[in-house]
């Protein structure tokens, strides 16, 4: 019996999957929903190509899933009749939208103030200066340090697009890893690219790994060369799925947790399997 048969995934934990595998695909949003469907269920159940296709539950589960995904209120992705999986753009937030109008109208209001005299501007310049000397004299460096997550984040170098990859991205999405896999042996096959993070995709209940994970890499460079030369490769006996993902606008990416290694969605405290919860 395969290891989809064994245990059953949530449904929450197996629409975080599926979108974030549309998003790895090689346009970040299209993919046929057979391609779809087996990545999927074999990084969600840790299985192989010939489980994950005689197992019905979970093509039953992967087939509602999808058909939520499609049907709910947000309109998260489209199934054509063609079998092709399409990943639709966020909507706008309502509530953001609302406050730039407010922001309009409040700037719109001020125009209609009355003019503020020549003294009042002086004496109001006056201040602002001193102000700045004052901030000047206290030496406050607002620069994020050196090597921080923060200082990467903003280096245009990091993401300056390069062959093979045209959008700069640095954030990878692996799938197919074996159980037995840790940051060490990751960090170790992506050699002589860098990675500086990893996330495992665990269940946030039990800690269960899914055999999947998010890696962030030193620059878009050594993305490239990850995607180019190590998808489809073999680690420690599986042919493991490399595909660029783009967080999603609001996620927190690169973890600003300390440490390289995180679990779940939180800062591990250990390294390889310890730290993943007996994936």
């Amino acid at each position: 019996m395969g290891t989809a048969k064994q245990t059953k995934i949530s449904n929450t934990d197996l629409t975080e999957i599926i979108l974030e595998t549309l998003r790895g695909s090689e346009d970040g949003r299209t993919m046929k929903v057979r391609i779809l469907r087996k990545h999927v269920l074999m990084s969600a159940y840790q299985s192989s190509e010939t489980d994950v296709e005689s197992d019905k539950l979970a093509k039953k589960q992967f087939k509602k899933t999808i058909q939520a995904l499609e049907a709910s209120q947000e309109k998260v992705l489209t199934l054509t009749e063609d079998g092709i999986v399409t990943l639709l753009p966020a909507k706008k937030n309502k509530k953001k939208s609302d406050k730039k109008k407010k922001r309009q109208k409040d700037l719109s209001s001020d125009d209609d103030r009355p003019e503020i005299s020549d003294d009042s501007n002086r004496k109001h310049k006056k201040a602002k200066t001193d102000d700045v000397q004052i901030e000047n004299n206290d030496n406050i460096d607002l620069k994020p340090p050196k090597g921080s997550d923060d200082e990467d984040h903003q280096d245009p170098i990091k993401n300056k697009p390069c062959d093979g990859n045209p959008t700069g991205c640095t954030r990878l999405f692996i799938g197919n890893l074996p159980f037995a896999v840790d940051d060490v042996a990751l960090s170790s096959h992506f050699a002589p690219a860098e990675t500086t993070h990893i996330k495992w995709i665990t269940d946030k209940e039990t800690g269960r790994f899914y055999g999947s994970a998010f890696v962030e890499m030193k620059n878009s460079r050594d993305a490239a060369m990850a995607v180019t030369t190590l998808n489809e490769s073999q680690l420690m006996g599986r042919l493991i799925k490399i595909n660029y993902a783009p967080a999603r606008v609001g996620d927190v990416w690169p973890p600003t947790k300390e440490g390289k290694v995180v679990t779940g969605g939180q800062a591990g405290t250990a390294k390889g399997v310890k730290s993943m919860s007996e994936k």
